[in-house]
């Protein structure tokens, strides 16, 4: 089908050079779970017909919020038990030469928790993780928390990003600029 159905399509990340995407589609017929990932290429006519991501990735559960590395190789998102419920963990893949992308395991390091994580942005460094949790000490509800990757490809201990950015209320959303200057939210 197309990137835009009659069905609930949402939360899209886009690679560096804008030539391709991913986006949550949820409740569509051929779908594993209540929102799956997709993906959709820039042609010369516009965007491709959405295909599924696949097995390796979506599953009966709720897969969404994708977020991508610039080069398009490294793919972060949720995935929770049911839609919209607890226990949110961030996972990975990678892109394998063939186009195909690896099974998707829990990210790496110390950012999940028994928890919600949820959210994540990947910054244009590939090595600048932004997301939100309510498993980590905050200042109240969901708070953003920005994390490192190591050489070994484990993510560190987060960073609460602090007031004015958290509050006592559900924080979350963060897009940071390439510069790392500008940082935009929802709340």
């Amino acid at each position: 089908g197309k990137v835009n159905t009659s069905f609930n399509e949402g939360a899209v990340a886009i690679r560096g050079d804008g030539g391709y995407l991913v986006f949550a589609g949820c409740d569509r017929p051929e779908g594993k779970g209540s929102c799956d990932l997709y993906g959709a290429v820039w042609t010369s006519k516009g965007w491709s017909e959405a295909f599924s991501l696949g097995d390796s990735l979506n599953t009966p559960q709720w897969e969404t919020q994708p977020t991508l590395s610039s080069d398009g190789r490294l793919l972060l998102f949720v995935r929770a038990p049911e839609r919209d419920k607890n226990q949110s963990t961030l996972f990975y893949s990678t892109l394998r030469d063939d186009g195909t992308w690896t099974r998707a395991k829990p990210l790496p390091g110390k950012v999940n928790t028994p928890y919600n994580d949820i959210c994540p942005r990947l910054h244009a460094d590939g090595n600048t993780l932004y997301f939100s949790s309510d498993g980590h000490l905050g200042m109240g509800g969901l708070d953003l928390f920005v994390s490192r990757r190591s050489l070994d490809g484990t993510w560190g201990e987060p960073t609460n990003l602090g007031y004015p950015i958290n509050s006592t209320q559900d924080d979350f959303g963060l897009a940071v600029s390439p510069d790392g200057k500008t940082g935009y939210m929802g709340r």
